[in-house]
Parts: structure tokens; C-alpha cells; sequence
């Protein structure tokens, strides 16, 4: 079996900078002299091989003298030499990188070639119907090693033995056309079996006026990764000490990617992404295109939640009253922006419950102008299954269907329909992109049939969206719907049909409160340099069946003056009652000191209500360690009625996310502690992260426990070599690189840059290659007292390549054995053999070099 060779070590193939003012360097795989004033002196004569490819000979006398110096420089007089071998590489095509394959290089003709084969071809997507037909067909043969210049003369391919890159420079014709940030399919990784378990759990507690009370929150995300297949669950645990325990579970699918449709398949209890109809719950199966699975080049939101506590406050975010978030918040201003996306359509309702008792709440409009696509770009579903709407114990079979079809740069035409045993809807529309924005509009007709009571009637919506750059305007969002009085959508009909399958009556009831009109707008107005900004969100919707209105704005107003950052916000909430709810906060932050990572901030906020309560809040805020792993926050409340104070923090250890809070006022008090993160169970072991995720990369690399994530400061390999990195973009390339600081100079890393294409919601296998030794540096000599030659291989009895010879004969070698016999060869001529004998490894040693001195005879 044929050893595969690795990135090479130190001293190794690129011999940089020795002396003087000539410094070489790898450009293409080839060294090249970056020449200076001295570079007539350092470099001898230049002349052209055969092959077109420019050899150097370079001056010995500006490295350091000793017998065989010409001799020894030859090796690179055509740049680094490639090596035999198998390697793990990167492949790129005009200088865009592509993704990562095995790259074989064998002798062709005596000289090292790299081997072309059909998949890196394809990887690479250079058309081959464009290359030589009668040297394709000498792809198919294993053994067979075709170099690229025998395929064609269009272009050209070089291999990087320093960074293990297979660089293509191609004319565009002999490429075929994809968009920017296209990835073969063929490169998606559906990565290993494994299951994931994400978790966000916290405990409450609250003393209020002699009145206590007690809770806790567990949200989980289960994953079972099985070949192409994929299992989940979300769902969460509730539990109080007044009515006990609960779970409720959110979805339970099995999904699978179909390639050739560029689509997903998904079985089991789900939500309709809601793009056309309003989201509803199902149990079935469903076939969806995957918008994610095009290019960048070629495609396309959760909205951000934003409120403002008065206390210790623990904060619940709904959607058609599935509980998605779950969390505790310090007095002030709050963001939530990582609730996972549910779809296009419903409203995100709040709700904010203070340590004091009080309970407020809002909502957030959600909804986006996506239906425009790109010409020639289609988006579909297809549904078969059954109603599933919580708390419903009526499942009706359904059969739903969308379409979305770009017809130019202006057009996009779209529609669908949904029908089950009492009710039918049809959909059609269609959007435009104009000079004043892009609009869509479509119209929905639906009929209910309920216990011989028939509802008839249509929907109209109007979407709008435009970024006015001379005014820096944005008008993110402005939608118009007018259902007539026999207009029901899913929901409705469905909650209507459970009220009388109940035994309730088909009028006068709630469920018979249908929205009428509605009209939601979210606007941000940019003004000049050093005038900030304004922002405007609302909503006013109307009903058949009741009188009056629900309104909810905000408007808001922000700037900042040299480190200073301030903002203005009013809010107004009005329902159908007539109940009034008005706030306006004022807020400042600023650094306490000179800005770094580890800067505290203040921020103090004044709010007004509409009873007239003033609240005067103040909080010093910051993160700490080395990598920003722990936050903290302490605060200070004034009213009329109450004062009181808070302290929260939370610290991320390499295991999981802790965070606690305790507050405290007048007549009441509360505490709260909860931990977030994810375990991952694979075949070496147990993971765990303190970042949940649903795509991720298990990294291995043996032995070298303790390397870091460069793009994750805070993630170590464990004591196992594993460690898992979060967030990776599906059906896109990852770069996942190692930080070797503080590594056993024993263990060296053979590459510290992997690259992954993971499948949405893979667990994706990314391992360094390693190689664990003794690190010995050796000063060697003939038996003449003469210096080895400079660049010399230093070769192990296993005819493992293990070192080179630097200047005045030092040579770092990593040795697997204490007692080695080490040959020296100059191109490929044995020049001498000389036995090593290392002392026991001493406790503690591998911190450092180990300095020995040897004759080779």
C-alpha cells in the first residue's frame, strides 16, 4: 500500500530567504526571485528549458560555502520540486477556490506530474467536451496518471507544494457558465452518522409582595444524522410550581436533499414556510425547493425582536402560539436577533413578564417581499398530508401546492392553491421591479364548507419595497390586505371548524372575527453624515364582526456625538377596546474609558409611560477574558414607588454557556441561572459545544489536543482531538483553520486549513492530518568536519522523508523512534548514512528542541 505523503515539514520546499538581498518565494508552485539591487549577483544565468519553463541557477557564494553548493541549489532550479505522492488539496480556478480533493502526482516521462482525473475536472467545472477527446478517455483508467498539458493547450494547471493547492488558469470559454459562488453538488456533504442534541434551558424564580412563584424552560433541538438522511425534533418543557409540568412538541420530521431537483424532501409533523399562504402546521410530506442550494450569485429573514424590560424579566416570543424563544433579560433596552427562521408569514407576539409580576406585550410584524426572482429561477412546493395545528383535535387531509416562476428581469408570475375535506383556496399573482420599487399583488379566493354553512369570499394583498438612495431612504416593508366579509384563510377555517366540531354555533363567536383590513409599514430614514437616523414600524388592522382597531407604531430617532451614542423611541399600542398603552424611552451608552475588547460601557435610559411612571435606569456592562468568554452586567432602577438593582452575567466554558441573574426591589426579588449549548454523540465519543448549531464541523486531529479554531478563539481540541466548530453555511465552502500556538513541538500538524461543503444540517468530518515524533535538531558533518550539503533529504529507515539539511548542516528532523538510522541523499544519490541516539524523553521535554550533533559516514 503506498503511503501517502503529506504537507512538508519544516526545511522542507521552500528554502526562503537564506542570506543577502534575494529572497525566494512560491508563486505557482514555482520559486521565483523577487529581485533587488543584488540580484545579478545572487542569481548566475536564467535560460529556458524545453518545456517553456524558465530555470534559474543561482550563485553559491551568497549562501554559505561548502562542497556540492551548485549541485545542491540545482534541485530548485525550476522552483519546489513536487514529490511523489498522494496529498489532500485545495482546488482553485482562477484564483477562486472551488473546494478539496485528493491530488495524486506521479512520474510521467521521469518528471513529476499532478494527475488529472474526470472528478477533479468536474469539481473545477472545465467544460470537457472542450478538451482532447482521445486523451479522455484515458481518465477512466485508474492507473493510469494524465497530466494536464495532454489535454489541452488552453490554460494551464500548477500545483502549490507549499499551501497543497491545484491552481487552474483558464480562459472563460473553456468554463462552463455558473454563478459567483457556485459548488458542484458533487462536493455537498451529507457528513457523518452522529446525533445532536441543542439545548437553552433556564430557571426563574420570583418573590413578589409574599407571593412566590417558580419555573423553568427547556428548549430542545435533537438531530439523528443517518447517511442522506436527516432526523429532528424541536420541542420544550415547561414547568411551574403552581400547575406542574408540560411538553409540547414543536416538529418531528425526517429530511433527505434531492440533487436533481435541487429540492428537499421532508416527512413527518412541519410548518409550511408560508412564501405565498400564511404558514400553517402539518403532518405529511413535503417536496421544496432549496433556495440555499444556489449560488450566492443566484439567491435570497427572522425579524429582530426589540422591546425594553423594567426589571429582571424573562421574555417569551410566539408565533401562531408555538413558543420559539425563550429567555431572562436585565432592565433596559433588549435585542433578540437569532430566533430561527419559521417562515414568511405571522406575527411574532412578545411577551415580557417582569419580577414584579406585571406582564406586558406586543408584536412584531413579520412578513417579506419575497416573491420576485430572478429570470428563468423557479421555487415550488408540493404538500399531501394532514392539518396539524396545536391544540386542534381535528386533522383534515390536505393537498397544497405553490409556484413561482421568474420571466425576466421585470416579471414574476406566481400562484398555488391548498384543499382539503370543507375548504379551498386559489391563489394568483404577480410582481413587478420598477424605477419606484418593486410591488406584488395577488388575490386569494376561498370557500369554507362547514356543517351546511358556507363562507365565500377573496383576499387582496398589496406588498411594496423600495431603497431610495438620493433620500437614503429605505421602505423596507409596506403591505395593504383587504379581505372581504366571507374571506377565511386556513387558520381561521380551521379554528372555526374545532369550535363547532366542539359543539359551538357557526355565529357569534370569536372564531367568526375575521381581519378585514390590515396595513403594516417599516421605514428607516438615513440623514445626512452626523445626523443619524429615523426609524418607523407599525401596524393598524381592523376586523368583520367587532368595531374598532388595533394600532401599534414605534418610531424612533438615534445619533451619536463623538464616543456617545443616543436614541429616541416612542411607542403606542391601541386595541379594538380602546386601552391605550404609550412609552418613550430615552437612551445613552458610552465607553468608561479608552475603547478596547474588554472596555465597560454605560448606558442610562428614561422611560415615560402613559401613567404617567418615570423610570430612571443605569447599567455598566462588559465582557472579560482572554477570548471575551464571560459578560456581565450591573444595574440600577429608580420610580416614584420603587428603587432597585441587578446584577447579571453569563461565562462560556468549552463546554457549555452558563448564565445567572439575581435582581432585587422594594417588595420583591428574583433570581434566574440557565445554561445553553449542544453534545454531539459520534462514533470516537462525546462532543460537547457551548454554541448551538444546526450545521456544523466535528474537527479531528490526533494528538494535537489543545489547538485552537481560528475563527472560534475560545474552541480547543479536547483531550480526544476533537473539537466541533458551529455555524457553517450549507452548500457553501468553509474554511475551518487551526492555530497551532502552543502545541507539543513534538506534534506537528500536516496542514492547519481544511475546507467542508456540508449539507444543511450536516455534522461534517474535517480532520488534520498529524505527525507525532521527536523533534531533534541535529548539527551533522562528514567525516571530514565538513557541513552536510545545503537542501539535502534526510531520509528515515522506513524511507520516510523526515527533514533537510538548513545551513551550516543543521537539520530538524522528527524522529517516531529513539534509535534511528538516517540517510542523506542530494537528487536522488545516497550521499552518506548516520545513526541517532536519543536519550529517554524526559517529563516535560517537548516544549523545545532536543540539540544533538552527528557524523554521517
Amino acid at each position: 500500500m503506498q503511503k501517502k505523503n503529506a504537507a512538508p515539514p519544516l526545511f522542507s520546499l521552500k528554502p526562503i530567504a537564506f542570506s543577502v538581498g534575494c529572497a525566494l518565494f512560491t508563486v505557482h508552485g514555482y520559486a521565483w526571485a523577487e529581485e533587488s539591487s543584488t540580484e545579478t549577483a545572487a542569481r548566475q544565468e536564467t535560460r529556458t528549458a524545453d518545456d517553456g519553463m524558465q530555470e534559474v541557477e543561482f550563485n553559491p557564494s551568497f549562501l554559505s560555502a561548502f562542497p556540492g553548493s551548485q549541485q545542491t541549489l540545482s534541485q530548485y532550479s525550476r522552483g519546489n520540486p513536487l514529490v511523489v505522492g498522494r496529498y489532500p488539496s485545495i482546488i482553485s480556478v482562477n484564483d477562486r477556490k472551488l473546494g478539496k480533493r485528493e491530488i495524486r502526482i506521479e512520474k510521467v516521462n521521469g518528471k513529476p506530474a499532478v494527475c488529472i482525473t474526470s472528478q477533479i475536472l468536474t469539481d473545477s467545472g472545465i467544460n470537457q467536451e472542450k478538451l482532447s477527446s482521445a486523451e479522455l478517455k484515458h481518465l477512466q483508467d485508474p492507473a493510469a496518471c494524465v497530466p494536464f498539458s495532454a489535454l489541452t493547450q488552453e490554460g494551464r494547471a500548477y500545483y502549490d507544494m507549499s499551501s497543497l493547492t491545484l491552481n487552474f488558469a483558464m480562459p472563460q470559454a473553456m468554463l462552463y457558465t455558473q454563478g459567483r459562488g457556485y459548488v458542484s453538488p458533487e462536493l455537498w456533504d451529507g457528513g457523518q452518522t452522529a446525533l445532536l442534541f441543542n439545548y437553552n434551558t433556564n430557571y426563574y424564580n420570583a418573590v413578589s409582595h409574599g407571593k412566590s412563584w417558580q419555573s423553568a424552560y427547556a428548549g430542545l433541538n435533537v438531530g439523528l444524522n443517518f447517511e442522506s438522511w436527516m432526523f429532528r425534533h424541536t420541542g420544550n418543557l415547561n414547568w411551574r410550581d403552581d400547575s406542574g409540568s408540560n411538553y409540547k412538541s414543536n416538529r418531528t420530521y425526517v429530511q433527505r436533499d434531492i440533487n436533481a431537483l435541487r429540492s428537499r424532501l421532508t416527512i413527518g409533523r412541519n410548518f409550511t414556510s408560508g412564501e405565498l399562504f400564511d404558514s400553517f402546521g402539518y403532518r405529511g410530506a413535503e417536496l421544496a425547493s432549496v433556495d440555499q442550494m444556489l449560488p450566492d450569485s443566484l439567491r435570497d429573514y427572522a425579524p429582530i425582536v426589540q422591546g425594553t424590560a423594567d426589571t429582571n424579566a424573562k421574555v417569551s416570543v410566539r408565533q401562531n402560539g408555538v413558543t420559539l424563544y425563550e429567555t431572562v433579560v436585565p432592565p433596559g433596552p433588549f435585542a433578540i436577533n437569532d430566533l430561527y427562521p419559521t417562515g414568511y408569514g405571522g406575527d411574532i407576539d412578545v411577551t415580557v413578564q417582569e419580577s414584579d409580576g406585571r406582564v406586558k406585550t406586543f408584536s412584531v410584524p413579520f412578513s417579506s417581499v419575497a416573491q420576485l426572482l430572478r429570470a428563468g429561477m423557479t421555487r415550488y412546493s408540493l404538500l399531501a398530508g394532514e392539518v396539524d395545528i396545536q391544540n386542534n383535535s381535528w386533522h383534515p387531509k390536505i393537498a397544497h401546492g405553490t409556484i413561482q416562476h421568474g420571466f425576466n428581469n421585470v416579471f414574476t408570475g406566481y400562484a398555488g392553491g391548498l384543499t382539503t375535506d370543507d375548504y379551498s383556496a386559489l391563489l394568483l399573482g404577480g410582481a413587478v421591479n420598477t424605477g419606484v420599487g418593486a410591488l406584488a399583488l395577488d388575490i386569494t379566493g376561498a370557500k369554507t364548507q362547514l356543517n351546511n354553512f358556507s363562507h365565500t369570499g377573496s383576499s387582496t394583498r398589496l406588498t411594496y419595497s423600495k431603497r431610495i438612495a438620493e433620500t437614503r431612504s429605505s421602505i423596507s416593508l409596506a403591505a395593504y390586505r383587504y379581505s372581504s366579509s366571507g374571506y377565511l384563510d386556513l387558520n381561521n377555517a380551521m379554528s372555526l371548524a374545532e369550535w363547532q366540531h366542539n359543539g359551538g354555533s357557526s355565529t357569534n363567536n370569536s372564531y367568526s372575527w375575521r381581519q378585514r383590513s390590515r396595513f403594516s409599514v417599516t421605514l428607516n430614514q438615513y440623514l445626512q453624515d452626523g445626523y443619524g437616523q429615523f426609524y418607523l414600524t407599525g401596524y393598524n388592522q381592523n376586523y368583520w364582526g367587532r368595531s374598532g382597531n388595533d394600532t401599534q407604531y414605534q418610531l424612533g430617532y438615534s445619533n451619536n456625538w463623538r464616543s456617545l451614542t443616543y436614541s429616541l423611541a416612542v411607542s403606542r399600542q391601541r386595541n379594538a377596546t380602546g386601552d391605550n398603552q404609550n412609552q418613550f424611552t430615552l437612551t445613552l451608552t458610552m465607553p468608561l474609558g479608552q475603547v478596547s475588547a474588554h472596555t465597560p460601557y454605560l448606558s442610562m435610559s428614561t422611560g415615560w409611560d402613559s401613567d404617567n411612571k418615570l423610570t430612571n435606569q443605569t447599567s455598566v456592562s462588559g465582557q472579560l477574558g482572554e477570548y471575551n468568554q464571560a459578560n456581565y452586567s450591573v444595574g440600577y432602577s429608580h420610580t416614584k414607588d420603587d428603587d432597585a438593582g441587578n446584577l447579571s452575567a453569563g461565562y462560556r466554558t468549552p463546554w457549555t454557556m452558563v448564565t445567572g441573574s439575581y435582581a432585587q426591589g422594594k417588595n420583591y426579588h428574583s433570581s434566574s441561572a440557565g445554561l445553553t449549548g449542544a453534545l454531539l454523540l459520534h462514533k470516537g465519543g462525546l462532543v460537547a459545544s457551548p454554541y448551538t448549531a444546526n450545521t456544523m464541523a466535528l474537527v479531528h486531529a490526533p494528538d494535537a489536543a489543545g489547538a485552537q479554531i481560528l475563527s472560534y478563539p475560545d474552541i480547543h481540541l479536547d483531550s480526544q482531538g476533537y473539537a466541533l466548530v458551529p455555524n457553517l453555511r450549507p452548500y457553501r465552502l468553509n474554511d475551518i483553520t487551526l492555530d497551532p500556538k502552543g502545541l507539543s513541538t513534538d506534534v506537528e500538524l500536516l496542514s492547519t486549513k481544511e475546507q467542508a461543503v456540508p449539507r444543511d444540517g450536516a455534522v461534517v468530518a474535517v480532520n488534520f492530518m498529524t505527525d507525532v515524533g521527536r523533534s531533534v535538531l541535529i548539527k551533522a558533518q562528514d567525516k571530514h568536519n565538513n557541513p552536510l550539503p545545503f537542501g539535502a533529504s534526510v531520509i528515515d529507515q522506513d524511507n520516510n522523508l523526515v527533514g533537510y539539511v538548513g545551513q551550516g548542516g543543521m537539520a530538524l528532523v522528527r524522529l517516531k523512534q529513539d534509535n534511528s538510522r538516517l540517510k542523506v541523499m542530494l537528487n536522488n544519490n545516497a550521499l552518506c548514512a548516520m545513526s541517532v541516539n536519543l536519550p529517554a524523553a524526559e517529563k516535560n521535554q517537548s516544549r523545545r528542541f532536543e540539540n544533538i550533533s552527528a557524523t554521517c559516514e
